[in-house]
């Protein structure tokens, strides 16, 4: 049975019309939103969020490593500091497509996330984390040079680990969208 299964997937998988090459995917949306405890600690109002990321696809399956970022606005909870930044994340993720029309495909995508804080923040403060991420998302293909057109609702649990305050847990939602351009094949 379990053979069957990893047959059929593979054959699946050959039968994709997800390009089989490399790309560089570039997206961009409104604020986060923040759950958990990093809810009542930090807001994006005002700041936008980002990725780009370059893949390799296999078939249904890709592989993606990339950068994404959103802006924050907070305060320290010892000092009450306000803080005003970006919080970055270098992701690596793994897709997974499927065609649902002709030129439209929907995609989940999840992976690892390792973060860190730039901007205008306490000098004392460090803040770095770690976390998992999740997306859901659909593209539609332009038939030119394997590029598509694409949105992706993304949802991250993350860790933030800050010197001076306690560790904070939480996630962060992010909507985007965003153009993808193969390259090679």
């Amino acid at each position: 049975m379990k053979l069957a299964v990893v047959a059929g997937l593979s054959l699946l998988a050959l039968s994709s019309t997800a390009h089989a090459g490399g790309y560089v995917s570039v997206g961009i949306g409104p604020k986060a939103s923040f759950g958990g405890e990093l809810e009542g600690v930090y807001n994006s109002d005002g700041h936008n969020t980002g990725r780009i990321v370059v893949g390799k696809q296999f078939g249904i399956v890709g592989l993606e490593a990339g950068i994404g970022g959103y802006g924050f606005s907070g305060t320290t909870q010892d000092t009450l500091d306000v803080t005003d930044g970006r919080m970055y994340n270098a992701q690596l993720a793994v897709t997974v497509t499927m065609p649902l029309m002709t030129k439209l495909d929907g995609y989940l995508r999840g992976g690892v996330e390792k973060a860190w804080a730039s901007g205008e923040y306490n000098p004392g403060i460090d803040v770095t984390g770690n976390g998992w991420l999740i997306g859901a998302g659909a593209a539609y293909r332009l038939g030119v040079q394997d590029a598509a057109l694409w949105a992706e609702l993304g949802h991250e649990l993350v860790s933030y680990d800050h010197t001076n305050n306690p560790t904070r847990e939480g996630s962060v939602n992010t909507l985007l969208v965003g153009i993808k351009v193969g390259f090679g094949k």
